[in-house]
């Protein structure tokens, strides 16, 4: 099966990954949260402009 994912949900499912491939590793918590963060603000302002 595949999934396709665009925009948004794609920066989202790639932070996923990237805290998943960080799981043994130290995580520079702070970064991942404000990229998060940011993508969820694109987000919102997209659908505010709508």
């Amino acid at each position: 099966m595949e999934i396709i994912i665009k925009g948004e949900a794609k920066e989202i499912a790639a932070l996923l990954l990237e805290i998943e491939g960080r799981r043994d590793k130290a995580v520079d918590v702070d970064k991942i949260t404000q990229s998060l963060f940011n993508a969820l603000s694109s987000t919102r302002n997209m659908n505010a402009s709508l």
